[in-house]
């Protein structure tokens, strides 16, 4: 019998998370293309700022990442030297 209820349980929640989870269906079209055209005019604006903002923090960790490699060849060249300077 738990089997059963449990099973019952199982099946009426996936239900109720499909119903949650469905897409919102309109009643009127003109309802679904005032919507429509909200989010279509929104969404480029906040494209463009995401990509903006994103293009931004890569050129900085580019500066960085070219800033930290002549720190290393500059290390590495002392390194160099000394031991050249060690062995002479």
């Amino acid at each position: 019998m738990y089997n059963v209820q449990l099973s019952e349980f199982w099946k009426q929640r996936c239900l109720k998370e499909t119903i949650h989870n469905a897409p919102y269906l309109f009643d009127d079209e003109n309802e679904s293309a005032d919507v429509a055209s909200v989010v279509s005019s929104r969404a480029p604006s906040q494209l463009s700022t995401t990509s903006t903002v994103t293009q931004q923090k890569v050129e900085e960790l580019t500066r960085k990442l070219e800033e930290e490699r002549k720190k290393r060849v500059e290390v590495e060249q002392m390194l160099a030297s000394f031991q050249d300077g060690g062995k002479s």
